[in-house]
């Protein structure tokens, strides 16, 4: 079998991401999602919240762009506690829908189409904080650059906050596993691994086309931020997914998705970074 370049890879995903947006749309998450912001309230979980606001403060005022955004429920989220907010995506469905919500709900934000490794030259300016969340390293072939887009959009003194699966849960599957889990995939695989066709986390019932995934251990991550001359001021390892990564995981978007039984708590499924640019 040929190896997958990046370039390739990247194509795959984002005619993958393309065909999430009409899935999403029809997704009971993705509808709670929106009517939690109709209501007046917010899609941010409480850890990330917390760990955002101990290190920069009220978000109120600050200028805040999240990369790799989707459909921009979690952006809005940001502009719903007060931060002048700006979205990115490859994905121009995506990113049509998130300016579309922002004019429905009435929360002002710019969504910028974009691939992330461009990001900081088509945006050509600053944010005080950077920010990314919850399944979106797996995507990118090169998170040395990725790390310095982020150094690029930040100014001096800027704060950047990514919570993200553990990788060390994605060396495990569930597909020939009745009522558990298993290890299938190494951990220090750094090579594309191609996927699908397949449904998606939010909606099974329907095939998307097949996409490409990149494992990263935990040092690329941590060294990728470092290289890119960012100063890393703490780690923390969450032992909930922030989805039901595995068939037999239980729980809800408040309380997080745990394994059940003997494994309850006791496996990283979340890890966030929070990071300064000097």
């Amino acid at each position: 079998m040929n190896e997958i370049t990046p370039e390739e890879g990247m194509r795959r995903n984002r005619e993958n991401w393309d065909a999430r947006v009409p899935v999403h749309l029809e997704a009971y998450s993705y509808n709670e999602a929106f009517k939690r912001l109709q209501a007046g309230g917010h899609n941010l979980s409480s850890e990330i919240v917390e760990e955002v606001r101990a290190g920069v403060g009220d978000v109120a005022g600050r200028s805040l762009v999240h990369l790799m955004c989707h459909i921009g429920l979690d952006t809005l989220s940001w502009a719903r506690l007060g931060a002048d907010v700006t979205g990115v995506d490859f994905s121009e469905p995506a990113i049509e829908t998130a300016r579309g919500f922002s004019r429905d709900l009435g929360l002002p934000a710019e969504f910028v189409w974009t691939n992330l490794y461009d990001a900081a030259t088509v945006l050509d300016r600053t944010y005080d904080i950077v920010f990314t969340s919850e399944g979106v390293l797996c995507w990118l072939p090169d998170l040395n650059g990725w790390a310095r887009v982020i150094a690029d959009l930040l100014t001096p003194g800027g704060t950047f906050y990514l919570m993200e699966g553990h990788p060390f849960s994605q060396v495990f599957d569930d597909a020939d596993v009745p009522d558990g889990i298993a290890i299938k995939y190494s951990y220090f695989d750094r090579q594309a691994l191609p996927f699908g066709p397949g449904p998606s986390y939010a909606g099974p019932e329907k095939t998307l086309p097949a996409n490409v995934e990149w494992m990263h251990p935990m040092s690329a991550v941590l060294n990728a931020l470092i290289d890119a001359g960012l100063v890393i001021q703490r780690v923390e390892e969450h032992p909930t997914a922030f989805f039901q990564q595995f068939k037999v995981m239980e729980g809800s978007f408040e309380e997080g998705h745990d394994l059940p039984g003997d494994l309850r708590g006791k496996l990283p499924m979340r890890f966030s970074v929070r990071a300064i640019k000097p």
